[in-house]
């Protein structure tokens, strides 16, 4: 699977921004009771794995193989996320990591479009 269109500028923003510690901590409480909500698996993310900053929130979803139905049940997954809480959301390219395959996603603060995130 190809990274999504923002991913690296995200990601280049991702890795510069400070943490802003208040909207950080609830931002990353939020997108994992988000998760949980929404049905992902325990084994599916790493509850230590979502990381906030200042503008933009990074967590990795992992599927035990790399099928295609397996993928597209992630992928379902992170759509409901992203409705649900209403989400933007910027895939990377998958990663096996050991016996799993990894996808790193990001997703802006609200009212911060993909396209924007870190510019602030």
């Amino acid at each position: 699977m190809p990274p999504t269109g923002h991913f690296q500028a995200m990601l280049r923003a991702f890795e510069s921004e400070s943490r802003d510690s208040r909207w950080a901590g609830e931002q990353e409480a939020r997108i994992t009771r988000l998760l949980a909500e929404s049905g992902f698996p325990d084994d599916a993310y790493d509850r230590g794995d979502v990381i906030c900053r200042r503008t933009t929130c990074r967590l990795s979803l992992r599927v035990v193989d790399d099928s295609e139905a397996d993928m597209l049940a992630l992928m379902k997954l992170a759509a409901a996320v992203q409705t649900r809480g209403g989400l933007s959301l910027a895939y990377g390219a998958a990663e096996v990591d050991g016996d799993k395959v990894r996808i790193t996603v990001l997703t802006p603060s609200e009212g911060t479009s993909l396209g924007d995130a870190g510019a602030r």
